[in-house]
């Protein structure tokens, strides 16, 4: 049995960089590869998050796989660090905030969103009331971006 691939490079450092790399999932099915310094969030929010879709819209532009896809991801992710602060309207009957808060830390931390809506569904399948749907964990992991 060989031992397990080595991660991909950090998209923007172009090297192993600094510490384990991770996958970080964003809106628009949109994955990159990076290492803790560029994936932490001192850096995805440096300059309300302008700096890190700078850098990755480079590498993407320099790699001839610029898209409108990468770029309203992109354009999420700086709305997303922007918007941080506000508070958002939340829908009259809203019944799962503890459930919303998790899924939004877990996003936040670039877990795939299909693995984090599974878990949290089996999880809280038991719950007060019922779950809510697929469709909405989707939406909170977009406007979470």
């Amino acid at each position: 049995m060989g031992a397990a691939p080595a991660p991909p490079p950090c998209a923007i450092c172009g090297h192993s960089g600094r510490g384990p790399r991770a996958e970080r999932h964003m809106t628009h099915g949109v994955c990159v590869w990076l290492c803790d310094v560029h994936g932490g969030e001192a850096f995805t929010r440096r300059r309300s998050g302008e700096e890190f879709a700078e850098r990755l819209a480079a590498v993407w532009a320099a790699a001839g796989v610029s898209s409108a896809r990468r770029t309203a991801a992109l354009d999420a992710h700086v709305n997303g660090v922007r918007n941080a602060g506000a508070r958002r309207r939340q829908p009259g009957s809203y019944s799962w905030p503890g459930l919303r808060d998790e899924a939004v830390r877990r996003f936040a931390a670039g877990e795939s969103p299909n693995t984090v809506i599974a878990e949290l569904r089996r999880d809280y399948s038991a719950g007060p009331s019922t779950i809510p749907s697929i469709r909405t964990m989707r939406r909170w992991f977009t406007e979470s971006q």
